[in-house]
């Protein structure tokens, strides 16, 4: 009987180092995982891009916090009705950004051969170069004309880039 109590007694003084630890464990992973899938809370932000009023397809729109403390980068495509939305890396597509101040930059490239042929994947190809097709101010954070203040709930912004001289 000696022997049964004696070894109860050496499991039990034995786990009770690790009790503690594991619970400790599972309370702060409760506690870092919270409620939520993981994500941040994002604000919906969408609108329309144009050119001299009309659509414009394709093109690349980046929300740029005015402030470092404030906001996420986030960005976005326009499609061919020159519609976007816009979503930071980390959270869901299409999903926004979070509330602040943001610079709006607006750039469309295109790939256009510059006469040079290059070898690429076992054989010889032109060589192509990105040009910006909009005025360079849209797409400098230092001179573009545009800004947007995202506040909680659904926000919408229509740009309407120039295509003569820069935005300034």
């Amino acid at each position: 009987m000696s022997g049964k109590t004696k070894l109860h007694f050496t499991f039990t003084a034995w786990r009770w180092p690790f009790v503690p630890v594991a619970v400790l464990a599972v309370v702060i992973t409760v506690v870092l995982a919270g409620c939520s899938d993981g994500k941040i809370r994002t604000e919906l932000v969408e609108g329309t891009l144009t050119l001299d009023g009309k659509p414009l397809p394709g093109a690349q729109i980046r929300f740029t916090p005015k402030s470092p403390d404030q906001g996420l980068a986030a960005f976005g495509r326009s499609d061919t009705d020159g519609r976007y939305r816009i979503q930071t890396l980390a959270g869901r597509p299409n999903a926004g950004t979070v509330p602040g101040e943001y610079l709006v930059t607006v750039s469309k490239t295109e790939l256009v051969p510059n006469g040079k042929m290059v070898y690429s994947m076992g054989e010889m190809i032109e060589a192509r170069d990105s040009v910006q097709l909009l005025p360079e101010s849209y797409s400098q954070t230092s001179k573009t004309p545009f800004s947007a203040v995202v506040v909680p709930g659904k926000n919408e912004f229509h740009f309407d880039v120039k295509s003569k001289g820069d935005a300034l």
